[in-house]
């Protein structure tokens, strides 16, 4: 059982031809998200390395990705079709 303290996760696998302008966030994590959800996401890199993220929903299908700011942080991490 994880402590209060530690901040939700999830594991996806990442496609670079999906996923290199935004990343949908799985809907199995919804339940983890606060009703009102904040503008930006912080990521935490390797190292503690911390990254601002746009959170955006497309209500239409109900959706929420990682936008502004994805781009910038998969190129930094080198993320190329692997797990994120």
């Amino acid at each position: 059982m994880e402590d209060d303290d530690t901040p939700p996760r999830f594991f996806k696998v990442f496609n670079s031809h999906s996923s290199s302008g935004s990343m949908l966030i799985p809907i199995v994590y919804y339940d983890e998200l606060p009703r009102l959800l904040p503008k930006t996401a912080i990521l935490r890199g390797s190292g503690g390395c911390i990254w601002k993220v746009a959170i955006e929903i497309k209500k239409k299908q109900e959706e929420v990705y990682f936008g502004k700011g994805w781009t910038k942080f998969s190129y930094r991490w080198r993320l190329l079709n692997m797990c994120v």
